[in-house]
Order: C-alpha cells, then structure tokens, then sequence
C-alpha cells in the first residue's frame, strides 16, 4: 500500500461537475475530498500514458525539426 501524503489541489468544476459530485455526496455520505481521493486512483493509469505520450512527442519535434510522423 502506497503511502498518503496530505497534498492539496485546488480544482475547478463546471456547476454540472459539482452538481453531479454533490447528489454522490448525499448519497454515499462522503465529503467531496474523499470521493475525489478515491477517484484518484483510478485515472492515474491514464494520466501516466498521457505523461509518457507527450514527453514522447516532444522527443520526436525536438530530434527531426518539428515534423512528427
């Protein structure tokens, strides 16, 4: 089990975005940190292949001009 650290990050939501978090929150009482936390998680798989796919593309622009093929 990875270890938490108490970093915090301040995120915008459209009114819909909250909206749909605050009808979770009645349900499953929970506050917004929590379901937030524990959604975490579950898109850093994402985030990472996003991480990799552009430090990639910026390897290819800077070793061939610009020109990604």
């Amino acid at each position: 089990m990875n270890k938490k650290i108490n970093k915090r990050v301040p995120v915008g939501l459209s009114e819909e975005e909250y909206r749909v978090f605050s009808e979770l929150i009645e349900q499953i009482e929970q506050t917004m940190a929590k379901i937030v936390s524990e959604f975490v998680p579950i898109v850093i798989p994402v985030v990472k292949q996003m991480a990799a796919n552009k430090k990639e593309l910026k390897v290819s622009e800077g070793s061939d001009g610009g020109v990604v093929n």
